[in-house]
């Protein structure tokens, strides 16, 4: 992610063309799993931390 932000940045990719296949990738790489575990643990300390 943080590669792809730079190329982003820089012009060597395109949002307009290239963000489609940079979702793929990351949901090819497992993400959605990623983002799901990292979601129940903080969830998990916000609510400890009341």
């Amino acid at each position: 992610m943080n590669q792809a932000t730079v190329q982003f940045v820089t012009g060597d990719l395109d949002v307009d063309k290239d963000w489609d296949t940079y979702l793929q990738k990351l949901d090819s790489m497992g993400v959605q799993n990623y983002i799901d575990t990292y979601q129940k643990y903080y969830d998990a300390y916000t609510a400890n931390a009341k």
